[in-house]
């Protein structure tokens, strides 16, 4: 599930594509500019997902002045529901400039019947890593604990949080 609070709607585009197929334009749900005009308008949209796939949530701001500031706070959320519990998959709030893009990925345990496993908690060994940025590359959870005061953003994303339950303080989400 999508939900999107937008103090200006009809300022903001959006959409989430299937990674896999982006060179076809799988794009699974869109909203352009001016498809919502009712301002602080609550969004909440339902769409079917791929568990161990990644996807791609793009927002787009005709202004340039995201969803804050000018026209009130706003943000957008895409949810799993996972055995009627609603579990985050990725988040933005509002402020960013004219453009925003959240790469995140469906666990496989969110697939219907998977079993959970009761060791999800414990942190990975540095083995399991996740891409950073070009500049810093690939890290494991002991770097991400270190660097925290700069990279706990890095949380955010389902993958990282899920690889680093303890570091991200998601162990509640995986257990």
């Amino acid at each position: 599930m999508v939900a999107a609070l937008s103090p200006a709607p009809a300022l903001l585009a959006w959409n989430i594509v299937f990674l896999k197929q982006v060179s076809t334009g799988a794009i699974i749900v869109e909203y352009g500019f001016d498809e919502v005009n009712q301002k602080g308008f609550f969004l909440s949209e339902s769409v079917d997902l791929v568990p161990g796939e990644k996807y791609r949530l793009a927002l787009r701001d005709s202004v340039g002045d995201s969803m804050c500031c000018d026209y009130g706070e706003g943000s957008i959320a895409v949810y799993a529901t996972v055995d009627g519990v609603e579990e985050i998959l990725t988040f933005r709030d509002g402020s960013f400039d004219a453009s925003e893009n959240k790469v995140f990925t469906v666990l496989e345990s969110y697939a219907r019947g998977a079993q959970k496993d009761s060791k999800v908690c414990i942190e990975s060994d540095e083995d399991q890593q996740f891409h950073v940025d070009d500049k810093v590359g690939s890290k494991g959870c002991e770097w991400l604990l270190m660097n925290m005061d700069r990279f706990d953003y890095m949380c955010e994303f389902v993958d990282v949080s899920s690889i680093c339950p303890k570091t991200c303080k998601s162990c509640e989400l995986f257990a």
